[in-house]
């Protein structure tokens, strides 16, 4: 019997693709390659080491690994499974520490200003406001925003009902909104030119 090569592991569809992860390491590791970039993005977005994204990025895999044979197709996407894992990972990590040094930069938000100092602080400061919100509202707008992920997705990543995401969208926005409205009027001026997105 001929082998399937990894090409052909990468060609089958997502529901094929998981079957076969089941049985086949080289179909697991077509599965792992398949979804690594996305899950090390969200998770790098959310943790500011390096040490700790890798960190977090191996476990959400590895429980993926011993997982795995319990996983039922339902035509959910399999990247929202993932999804919910990764964020179970990063919340079980700030509470373990205590502090909040997560968040990265929004890179791919950022719209580039003449002066990149101004630019750097401002960014500084979005962060520092998001820093100082409950986990719940960071991680629905992490999902909504960065990941770009429809409400009915995130309701499943999270565990909650559609209404819930819609109204933790809306009060972290709010709640957003009030922490750069109490600096200087200079400031958040600048903080609602640079992610506009998040303050509509």
């Amino acid at each position: 019997m001929i082998e399937p090569s990894a090409s052909t592991w990468d060609s089958l569809d997502e529901q094929e693709l998981i079957e076969a992860a089941k049985r086949e390491p080289d179909a697991l590791s077509a599965l792992y390659r398949r979804h690594y970039g996305t899950i090390h993005r969200y998770v790098s977005r959310r943790v500011a080491t390096s040490h700790d994204v890798h960190d977090i990025v191996s476990d959400v895999f590895l429980t993926m690994v011993r997982t795995l044979p319990r996983f039922r197709w339902t035509g959910t996407p399999f990247q929202a499974w993932l999804f919910c894992i990764a964020t179970t990972q990063i919340n079980r990590w700030v509470r373990k520490r205590k502090w909040l040094r997560f968040w990265a930069p929004f890179d791919d938000q950022l719209t580039v200003d003449a002066d990149q100092r101004s630019e750097s602080e401002s960014v500084q400061r979005l962060r520092k406001a998001l820093l100082e919100l409950p986990c719940r509202y960071q991680n629905t707008l992490a999902l909504f925003y960065l990941e770009d992920l429809p409400i009915k997705s995130i309701s499943e990543i999270l565990g909650v009902e559609q209404g819930t995401v819609k109204a933790r969208l809306s009060r972290g926005r709010e709640l957003l909104r009030a922490k750069l409205d109490s600096s200087e009027p200079q400031e958040h001026d600048v903080e609602r030119r640079t992610i506009p997105s998040l303050l509509e």
